[in-house]
């Protein structure tokens, strides 16, 4: 089925991360994005419960934030340094009242970030 498509990657301004995202979940189960080590490529976390297929990953320019943006599921941006605990908060943002499917996220030079959608 459509379980196990990857259809977005990004790596951290680093290169220490990489985090991968697209069709992860079965049937009746929630999306994740998952973050591995470039250097052994251990996976090092799983971020759950997204509400719909991940279309693009996009770490900030400091590497402290990671954005999300789903087919019709908004977007979500995350702390890094609190997902790997999945700790109270580590959930930065989120807009979930965007409805339209979201394919691309670009950072400004000053870390404000911009999406746009395809339909």
């Amino acid at each position: 089925g459509e379980q196990g498509k990857l259809f977005a990657c990004a790596l951290s301004s680093d290169g220490s991360l990489a985090a991968v995202g697209g069709w992860t979940a079965g049937e009746n189960e929630k999306e994740s994005v998952y973050l591995f080590d470039t250097s052994s490529g251990r996976m090092l976390c799983q971020v759950p419960g997204l509400p719909n297929v991940v279309t693009d990953l996009s770490f900030s320019p400091s590497g402290e934030l990671l954005a999300v943006a789903m087919a019709e599921g908004g977007l979500r941006i995350y702390e890094i340094s609190k997902v790997f605990h999945l700790s109270q908060g580590y959930e930065w943002a989120r807009d979930d009242s965007y409805e339209a499917e979201c394919y691309g996220i670009a950072w400004q030079s000053d870390g404000r970030q911009e999406w746009c959608a395809t339909s």
